[in-house]
């Protein structure tokens, strides 16, 4: 996950940097794709089934007697007519997703989601958690997960989407929970300017924590774009990433370290024709991917390539490898560019070391 990488030091460097791929010592990172299950096209599979797959669920608390099985289910392949309903298009094409579970009679579709839905992530104090996902509902909760401690029995944090303003396509809100419920920090996504449009248009979204290692933690919410679904398949990305939705920073963490990352019950089908989906869910006890810087550009801006979906930050450190490090200017959504951020090098010490992260 974590390159090694050739600092760059002192101000005013003009140089390329390469990087190996080498995993960091002591890291422990687990990333969620799905594609090694084994659903098939015309079939889902329960991923708390599959033996070392790290997912669990708490049947016990399964009050939906509609559907007496699993909330969350991994699907194959996008494109495909599942349980009557056409599935959308992954962000990054993938074929494989967590899906929320959808009836196959259409007078019995759950309401919601009624039971813990659990994957097992690195023990962490420091380090991140991401995931891509896509919500969908007319009304409730499209999603809604937390990270938690599993020692103390507490959510360090809850994450929630809500669909707002139906008809209107592509309204919503995002909203960040303390361990008690109460709203630390909320996030609105802009109406579809496109009215008019006959055919909803199934925005993906980015969600990244970073846990800082002294007892706080960031949540930052990235609308990275659509697919649209249509009678004749899958168009383009035609309508931009809206990006950054929601931000909260510092919020204080009220246990002592996460190990679970948790869907909460509550997510909600709606009456749409997609249920929500989740992908490429990522939980590393260390910093992001450090990607080869490119150069150093007039005016001490640090230039990078970028992959649309991906998150990146820029940190300097004057006592690397072992020191801390101090980010330089704000994230940025990832558009496949070369993009870059200002990194001041006035007064900086020789021994200065720039690094950018990718999430």
């Amino acid at each position: 996950m974590t390159k090694a990488t050739r600092p760059l030091f002192g101000p005013g460097v003009a140089a390329c940097l390469l990087a190996g791929s080498l995993p960091a010592l002591g890291q422990t990172t687990v990333v969620e794709t799905f594609e090694s299950y084994s659903a098939s096209a015309d079939s889902v599979l329960d991923p708390t089934t599959v033996g070392g797959s790290g997912w669990t669920r708490d049947q016990a608390s399964n009050t939906n007697a509609l559907v007496a099985k699993e909330d969350w289910s991994v699907t194959c392949c996008t494109g495909e007519a599942i349980f009557r309903f056409i599935l959308d298009e992954t962000f990054d094409g993938s074929s494989k997703f967590l899906s929320l579970r959808r009836s196959t009679s259409a007078s019995s579709l759950p309401e919601s989601s009624d039971e813990n839905t659990d994957f097992a992530i690195p023990t962490m104090s420091e380090g991140y958690v991401s995931l891509e996902m896509n919500p969908a509902a007319v009304s409730g909760d499209g999603f809604r997960m937390a990270l938690r401690d599993s020692g103390s029995g507490s959510n360090a944090m809850e994450i929630v989407h809500t669909e707002q303003g139906w008809p209107v396509i592509n309204s919503g809100d995002f909203r960040v929970l303390d361990e008690n419920g109460a709203t630390l920090a909320e996030g609105t996504i802009p109406n579809d300017p496109d009215t008019d449009n006959p055919t909803a248009v199934h925005r993906w979204f980015k969600i990244l924590v970073v846990l800082h290692g002294n007892g706080t933690y960031d949540v930052n919410v990235f609308d990275i774009g659509p697919t649209f679904r249509t009678q004749t398949g899958v168009q383009g990305y035609g309508d931009p990433a809206r990006g950054l939705v929601l931000s909260l920073i510092g919020a204080s963490l009220p246990v002592p370290s996460v190990d679970t990352f948790r869907l909460t019950p509550g997510s909600t089908n709606g009456g749409g024709q997609e249920p929500t989906l989740i992908d490429n869910i990522i939980a590393s006890d260390s910093a992001g991917a450090s990607l080869e810087i490119g150069e150093f550009k007039t005016g001490d801006e640090i230039s990078f390539p970028t992959q649309a979906g991906k998150v990146y930050l820029a940190e300097f450190s004057d006592d690397a490898p072992t020191g801390t490090w101090s980010q330089v200017g704000l994230l940025i959504l990832g558009d496949g560019t070369t993009q870059s951020a200002v990194a001041s090098t006035a007064g900086a010490p020789s021994n200065r070391t720039y690094r950018v992260l990718e999430f």
